[in-house]
């Protein structure tokens, strides 16, 4: 491989977050590492060296088995969306216009939750936010304390999968085994019905299993920790035995 322009170095034993690590202990499938053996050829093929080539399995990982956003990618590097842009094109890792239309970004506030009160449209919207990040935290420390010997990650910011930026993500693996739940919040509605069953198919596909959590069954701490215990006990069924 002949030399360019002078490589940087910056990203050879780069430093991620404890919740970035996690993500990226994940053990990988054969076909994973076909995948890989492509990506690195087609890098092998530019005849140039690039700074990323000690992120090339890392940015495999993040976007493909957690479909983290390009502009999260870049936030986690710290470089611009076009040169994060440029990296996956040379790797063959570039998105489709529609794939990347399905990753929605979402930033969720984690604080402490208190009793939903009767206040104005703006104060209910509120209340909800901090109901749904509640829950996020609460069912992440959870899901960690119970599965301890699992990869456990909830809330993760790319996501996409029913056009819903309150809904929550969860992912667990164990090995190279993968459950994914996805947490959709909804008001009582005429077509309800129809509306949940759009939903559970266009889940389906993308590989979550949804599950919907009602407005009106969140009124008082008491019913929120109540949906809380029951999320989390119907996740542990799907977990157990994985």
């Amino acid at each position: 491989m002949t030399r360019g322009r002078t490589i940087t170095f910056r990203y050879k034993h780069f430093k991620y977050d404890d919740n970035i690590n996690k993500m990226l202990s994940i053990s990988l499938t054969p076909k994973d590492e076909e995948r890989l053996i492509k990506i690195y050829n087609n890098y092998e093929s530019l005849g140039v060296r690039r700074g990323y080539e000690y992120i090339i399995k890392d940015l495999y990982i993040l976007l493909e088995k957690y479909s983290v956003s390009t502009t999260d990618i870049a936030k986690i590097y710290d470089v611009g969306i076009r040169t994060v842009q440029i990296w996956l094109k040379e790797l063959g890792l570039n998105r489709t216009l529609k794939e990347a239309q399905q990753i929605a970004v979402t930033k969720r506030d984690y604080k402490t939750v208190k009793s939903p009160s009767k206040g104005t449209a703006t104060s209910k919207i509120e209340v909800k936010d901090k109901v749904r990040n509640y829950i996020t935290v609460e069912l992440n420390r959870l899901l960690v304390e119970r599965f301890n010997n699992y990869e456990v990650i909830v809330g993760i910011d790319a996501l996409g999968v029913i056009n819903s930026e309150k809904a929550i993500p969860i992912i667990v693996a164990k090995n190279t085994v993968f459950k994914k739940f996805l947490i959709d919040f909804v008001e009582l509605e005429g077509n309800e019905e129809e509306l949940d069953k759009t939903k559970r198919v266009t889940a389906e596909k993308m590989g979550y299993k949804l599950l919907l959590v009602k407005h009106q069954n969140l009124n008082d701490e008491k019913e929120i920790n109540h949906e809380l215990m029951n999320l989390f006990n119907e996740i542990t069924r799907e977990l157990e035995g994985i």
